[in-house]
């Protein structure tokens, strides 16, 4: 997988338009020195929703893009969101696919990469 620009733009959406994103946004920057590695951050996203950190609100407005994009998104934010996001949820019996249930395309790629 190669990153490109699609990574990196579609992070920048995501953290100027779910505002509180930005926050993480701006902690991954720090802790790299500036550099930003969007599969990372795409990651402390993930944690962030097990972790509930957010309100339901934004944790719904945040699947309701992901699931939007895996389904007519870019290449690059879709490989993003199932290796960055799903691939770092918890497996089944330990809650995941409760987070994803009712968005079908996050979904259908859980399954992918956790089975049925």
């Amino acid at each position: 997988m190669s990153l490109g620009a699609d990574e990196h733009a579609f992070s920048g959406y995501l953290a100027y338009t779910l505002h509180p994103l930005f926050d993480l946004y701006c902690k991954h920057l720090q802790e790299w020195d500036g550099e930003f590695f969007p599969y990372l951050w795409m990651g402390k996203v993930a944690r962030a929703v097990i972790d509930r950190s957010f309100s339901e609100q934004v944790i719904a407005d945040i699947l309701t893009v992901f699931d939007h994009q895996l389904g007519q998104g870019s290449n690059g934010a879709q490989d993003l969101i199932g290796v960055g996001f799903v691939e770092s949820l918890p497996i089944p019996n330990a809650g995941g696919a409760d987070i994803v249930a009712g968005y079908p395309n996050l979904m259908k790629q859980y399954k992918l990469v956790f089975g049925d």
